[in-house]
């Protein structure tokens, strides 16, 4: 950008390249603005990206630990407004399992863009932009709906000028041409969805005194063995979700939420506390009273459960939550369970914070927090991996090498690897280890993209970088994938890999550590995979280490002190038992006898 003049700057919000001035010098709030697959319209401008405030990991962690302390400040504020709108008198634990995803969210959400947009005003106060028309503005319908829309542009513009009204500055708006849907369905249709719901009337029971379980993570195969195992004393609910509709704002209701006062001068939570009362999802308060009576229609046949165990049913889930928070308040146990990888592992970890402040137990994959009471954080077989089948000596079915990646959101809801700013590097080094593979293991190469490509344009990228790579999506289950390939490589640290390395799969991994935030009480446990061979810190060694395995990954493989490793690293991390489904059943007795 060639001209010093401040008052002239045009800052780009969002990609929505209509509201861009571009006889302006531009500034772009963020990566998520530039899209790749729009380059030709935004390099000729020559706008520069605004510095980024999360530039190091110890600054993503102060803030991750600021959101976490204003979550616990507010959260008891706006249970109390809450209880007294709806008429109710519930705890805050209550309003935590009914609210405490869409709060946290939405939390770092609103911190992220206020930061950002608190920078541009320092360094360019003369500054100005195009804004949203309010005509435009929307209310999300409940959690998966906020999630839905927080990934796009649209919605993002929305909070930056509701942000910028709150700062007391004022731009020209503008309305959006071809809004898009607002609300996904998230119902499943046809025989699948008959032949699901046959199954779990089929597990079904009262739990009189027993264990209710929804989104376990198990397998059929597995709900199945508990249920013989316990009998009445568990039921396998249905976990199909309902669906909120769409209405219309109550005014009344919403300006009840403006009478919340604060005793903290914070300006950032000044500002928040201002902002709920626009965008609390109807769910929350207009829908509130029909979640509370769907829940108690779909689940009164549980009258006097023990407990209640789900591995992720406690985000988008409404009338689950609304039951589960019912229950809680009379006392009933409720079972919380690890449903994929990072727990443990990294750093700044909003899932495992959130879930380990409301349940009563938390079932991990191995691992446990040092000071933390053991009855808290109980190691058990991981239900995802239970039926994982262990394939040692079934290695070359084919001579594949499978790289499966993985996608973030362009816009920041969790600080959580990987941010934005971080993305373009973790695409390069995918780049930079297929141009460090030999042509004969390229050759073998296929890449497992992510099931979403958030606006990244991935494949566009790879087509014009490297259109001999052969791109795979997810038609085949991982699961049977990974059983034709004689190597998987794994470039992050979130599930995929864990679930190769527990079945013995022969699993190489790269990744930058200074992205992939491991924790203390974790680190030896990934140096001792540095030490053996299987995680490289950078592309380059990694595709070296490849080239030279590639064709005879059995004998790298089953080397003895890499399998120690392996298998130290797995009871960690990734635990499974031969017998695991009998120590679940013995667990839940426990639980069911009050042990």
């Amino acid at each position: 950008m060639k001209t010093n003049n401040h008052s002239e700057i045009f800052l780009a919000t969002t990609a929505l390249e209509e509201f861009w001035d571009t006889t302006k010098p531009l500034v772009f709030l963020g990566e998520w603005c530039t899209r790749y697959s729009r380059r030709s319209c935004w390099e000729p401008l020559q706008g520069e990206i605004l510095k980024n405030p999360w530039n190091n990991e110890k600054k993503i962690h102060e803030a991750y630990l600021y959101v976490n302390e204003v979550y616990e400040y507010i959260l008891p504020i706006l249970a109390k407004q809450l209880n007294q709108i709806h008429g109710i008198d519930k705890s805050n634990r209550y309003w935590q399992i009914i609210l405490g995803p869409w709060l946290l969210y939405y939390i770092s959400t609103i911190y992220d863009r206020y930061t950002r947009l608190k920078l541009a005003l320092d360094i360019y106060p003369g500054l100005t932009t195009m804004v949203l028309a309010p005509e435009d503005f929307n209310i999300p319908i409940d959690t998966n709906h906020f999630t839905d829309l927080i990934i796009d542009d649209p919605y993002n513009l929305q909070i930056i000028t509701r942000l910028f009204q709150m700062m007391g500055k004022n731009f020209s708006e503008k309305a959006i041409f071809n809004t898009p849907e607002k609300h996904v369905s998230m119902v499943h249709y046809g025989l699948k969805k008959i032949a699901k719901s046959l199954w779990y009337w089929f597990l079904d029971d009262n739990a009189n005194d027993g264990v209710v379980m929804q989104n376990s993570y198990f397998s059929r195969d597995n709900e199945f063995r508990l249920k013989i195992k316990l009998k009445s004393k568990l039921a396998v609910c249905n976990n199909n979700v309902y669906e909120i509709k769409q209405c219309k704002m109550n005014p009344e209701m919403r300006e009840g939420l403006n009478q919340i006062t604060l005793e903290l001068s914070d300006s950032f939570v000044q500002v928040l506390i201002q902002l709920l009362p626009l965008d609390l999802p109807y769910c929350f308060l207009e829908r509130f009273n029909e979640l509370r009576a769907e829940a108690a229609g779909r689940y009164k046949r549980y009258t006097n459960p023990k407990a209640i165990f789900s591995c992720n049913a406690w985000y988008g889930d409404e009338v689950f939550k609304c039951w589960v928070a019912e229950s809680a308040e009379k006392g009933v146990i409720l079972l919380g369970g690890q449903h994929g990888g990072m727990y443990g592992i990294n750093e700044n970890m909003l899932h495992e914070y959130y879930e380990l402040s409301i349940v009563d137990r938390f079932y991990s994959w191995g691992w446990q927090i040092r000071g933390m009471d053991e009855e808290k954080i109980m190691p058990m077989p991981a239900s995802k991996l239970a039926s994982s089948k262990y394939i040692i000596n079934n290695i070359d079915v084919k001579n594949d090498i499978l790289l499966v990646v993985n996608m973030w959101p362009r816009y920041i809801f969790r600080f959580l690897p990987i941010l934005p700013h971080q993305k373009v590097d973790y695409l390069n080094w995918q780049f930079r280890f297929v141009d460090a593979l030999t042509l004969e293991t390229q050759n073998s190469l296929r890449i497992r993209t992510y099931q979403n490509d958030f606006g990244w344009d991935y494949r566009k990228r790879w087509e014009d970088t490297h259109p001999e790579v052969i791109l795979e999506d997810w038609k085949i289950p991982f699961a049977k994938r990974i059983e034709k390939c004689s190597l998987v490589v794994c470039d992050n640290s979130g599930t995929t890999f864990l679930e190769s390395m527990a079945i013995n799969k022969p699993t190489l991994l790269y990744w930058n550590p200074d992205s992939n935030y491991i924790r203390p009480d974790a680190q030896p446990y990934f140096d001792e995979l540095i030490r053996v061979g299987i995680l490289y810190d950078n592309p380059e060694n990694a595709a070296i280490a490849v080239n030279s395995i590639h064709n005879n990954v059995e004998s790298w493989w089953t080397d003895s002190e890499l399998q120690k490793v392996r298998v130290l690293f797995c009871q960690q991390f990734a635990r499974t038992e031969s017998s695991g489904m009998d120590i679940w059943t013995d667990e839940f007795n426990r639980i069911i006898n009050g042990k």
